[in-house]
């Protein structure tokens, strides 16, 4: 009798065991069901916390790509959520890298390149931003130095005015 507990239970743990082990798929597909329900009643964040869990719970083909793509559109701010570029690119190289047959990352790669166009516009727009600046600044010395000259110009010709009154 005891041999037969002890089979009856190593079979329990072992369907427990195989139950824990197979919850990770279903639990990234109910989670990003729940992400995409979120979005239909423009719930951005809601949404995104369903989409970050999905991520975070292990790979799972067809869920996980999709959650990676949505993620970074929510990331981007679509639905009165803060823009967080870099946050996106690095959510769409991640789908890029590990799913590169999936159809999310083919429907991404204009969004990627996108956002990287912008990045580098960002880093362009603040060395111009810098070299103004600095022109600026250096304008502003140069006006200065015209003032001062003008005021040692104006000095000088009352002196000439003074000397040719006397010779006079």
């Amino acid at each position: 009798m005891s041999g037969r507990i002890s089979l009856l239970l190593v079979m329990l743990m072992l369907s427990c065991l195989g139950g824990c082990a197979t919850t990770s798929g279903p639990g990234a597909a109910d989670s990003l069901e729940r992400a995409l329900e979120n979005m239909r009643k423009n719930d951005a964040a809601a949404a995104r916390q369903h989409l970050e869990q999905a991520v975070t719970l292990p790979a799972v083909a067809g869920v996980t790509d999709e959650a990676l793509f949505r993620l970074a559109l929510v990331r981007l701010g679509g639905n009165g959520e803060r823009s967080d570029v870099a946050a996106s690119l690095l959510l769409l190289q991640r789908l890029r890298k590990e799913y590169p047959a999936s159809i999310w990352t083919a429907q991404s790669e204009g969004l990627r390149n996108m956002l990287v166009s912008s990045q580098k516009g960002k880093h362009d727009q603040t060395g111009e931003l810098r070299s103004l600046r600095e022109r600026n600044s250096q304008l502003q010395r140069e006006k200065r130095e015209l003032r001062e000259t003008i005021e040692r110009l104006k000095m000088l010709d009352l002196e000439l005015e003074k000397k040719k009154r006397r010779f006079k």
